[in-house]
């Protein structure tokens, strides 16, 4: 590897799953834990740690009006995830 290429760790949260194990209507990402989501606590985690590069927050396309402000607020990047969780990583990691 040629010494000038500089490695970037991207975060990749996958929050486009329907969570109906879960039961309750809303999915679990969405929930609020002490007045805040799921997500926004995933995401929260990786904001202001220098050595992550991108966030990457994939969602359910219903989702997109929740998660936009939080995504905006982040600086993250927004992606419809997949049927699957294996088809929603590989749309995050495009």
């Amino acid at each position: 590897m040629p010494q000038d290429t500089q490695i970037t760790t991207a975060a990749l949260i996958v929050a486009a799953g329907r969570g109906v194990r879960a039961g309750g209507g809303l999915p679990k990402q969405w929930r609020e834990i002490a007045g805040q989501s799921v997500a926004a606590r995933s995401v929260a985690a990786f904001q202001g740690v220098p050595e992550i590069g991108p966030l990457v927050l994939v969602i359910h396309p219903d989702d997109r009006d929740r998660a936009a402000p939080l995504a905006d607020a982040a600086g993250a990047r927004l992606i419809a995830g997949g049927a699957t969780r294996d088809a929603s990583v590989r749309a995050g990691l495009v």
